[in-house]
């Protein structure tokens, strides 16, 4: 049977009041709420309490509670905080974040191992919680087990949130979860109130530090465009432009982001800046590899050693992981240009033709109707089964699908179990 993956999920009850904190957030017991797009998109448990409820208008809401506390927020604002609180926690891998539209909740997803699934949850928050974010954190054996643990988390604190539009949206979406790497180019824009810019820069300051961190590089060159109200850039005397280093010192590391915020608070107020802009590219040093090939060293040059893979075979007959990615630094010559590696031997017999052009790194539970499996729609069974003998007590019975959006799928069913898994796609 394939083995399970694990899961962390962070949890924020009222993603909106990651807006504007030090205002929301921090209001004790004062009924606060945030107004989107002229209704209540986001309200503390006092205000909750008054009778105050989402998609209210600001007249209904302030009848309700005639000492509430409105902050009004755009589009745009809840766009950067959920850019910068993706970008941070794709630092400890790839990761999504789980919006529904009809709840002010959301949930950062991440994929992690066993062992460190509550590590991982326990390390975003101490980056997320110092930078405004209102989180709790969960782990389990499936995404939705992990968000339920992060909801009783914030339930146990006394936090106010509706989750249940959020729990059943990751119920009908779980099979088809896609997660996102960091990318490898960073642009990130914040807007700036004329009060207060230290909370916005040093969220941005962070989610560079955690790009540069996801990448593996050892720095990032950066430059800085500043816009005014009008969405014109702002001309500065002085270049924006720098370099960002990150330092294995812990000290060295927090001057080296002290710096930067330094840098952008000097830009942001040098041009009056109403909206701030950072764009980066990363540094990579090549790790030393004396006997690697010429493409090798040119692509370790470019992209970082950390990111140049071959592959390597493992001898586990299992398609998902009869491969592995080992360090290319370690080719020699022109072994980059060898033959390609050999089907491997237990899935000659299952391969119709040919494998799939992705097979993916683990095998995707699907749900089923009699026998025919189902995703979005039942699958059309094409071809199989062909059977693949793992062990004397594990078989596998592959067959060629195409869904109904027609897409070809290389699926199987479990011997033992009866239980369908998508193992990839053709081309």
């Amino acid at each position: 049977m394939p083995q399970a993956p694990h899961w962390t999920v962070v949890f924020l009850p009222q993603l909106l009041f990651a807006v504007r904190p030090e205002k929301l957030i921090a209001a004790g017991r004062h009924p606060t709420a945030v107004l989107l797009s002229g209704r209540i998109a986001a309200r503390s448990r006092e205000a909750a309490l008054q009778g105050v409820k989402r998609f209210m208008s600001a007249e209904e809401a302030l009848l309700c509670a005639p000492l509430l506390q409105l902050e009004r927020v755009d589009q745009t604002a809840e766009q950067e905080v959920s850019k910068v609180l993706l970008a941070i926690a794709q630092s400890a891998g790839p990761a999504m974040l789980l919006q529904a539209s009809n709840s002010g909740a959301a949930a950062v997803l991440l994929e992690t191992d066993v062992e460190s699934a509550e590590e991982a949850g326990g390390r975003l928050l101490q980056q997320l919680l110092p930078l405004g974010f209102d989180a709790f954190a969960g782990a389990g054996d499936a995404p939705l087990e992990a968000l339920a643990a992060a909801v009783e988390s914030a339930r146990a604190a006394g936090a106010d949130y509706d989750a249940r539009a959020l729990l059943s949206k990751l119920a009908r979406s779980c099979e088809t979860l896609e997660l996102t790497a960091a990318p490898s180019h960073f642009l990130l824009r914040v807007d700036l109130e004329q009060f207060e810019k230290q909370l916005p820069l040093a969220r941005l300051t962070a989610a560079l530090e955690a790009w540069v961190r996801a990448l593996g590089a050892v720095g990032a060159d950066w430059k800085i465009r500043v816009f005014d109200r009008t969405g014109r850039a702002a001309r500065l005397e002085r270049p924006s432009e720098g370099a960002f280093s990150r330092s294995a010192d812990e000290v060295e590391r927090a001057a080296e982001s002290a710096r930067l915020r330094r840098m952008l608070i000097e830009a942001a107020v040098e041009g009056a800046a109403a909206s701030l802009e950072l764009e980066a590219a990363p540094v990579r040093t090549p790790r030393e590899a004396p006997n690697a090939s010429p493409l090798v060293k040119r692509l370790s040059g470019i992209v970082g050693s950390a990111r140049v893979y071959q592959l390597e075979r493992t001898g586990d007959p299992r398609p998902e992981a009869a491969q592995r990615h080992a360090p290319a630094v370690d080719l020699l010559g022109k072994a980059h240009q060898r033959d390609p590696m050999p089907v491997f031997p237990a899935s000659e017999s299952a391969a119709s033709e040919h494998l799939p052009i992705e097979i993916f790194e683990r095998p995707r539970a699907l749900p089923s109707t009699t026998e025919r499996p189902t995703l979005n729609g039942e699958i059309e069974l094409l071809d199989g089964p062909r059977p693949m003998v793992l062990s004397d007590d594990e078989r596998r019975d592959y067959y060629v699908g195409r869904s109904s959006a027609g897409e070809r799928l290389w699926l199987f069913r479990d011997a033992s179990s009866g239980r369908w898994y998508l193992q990839g796609r053709f081309a």
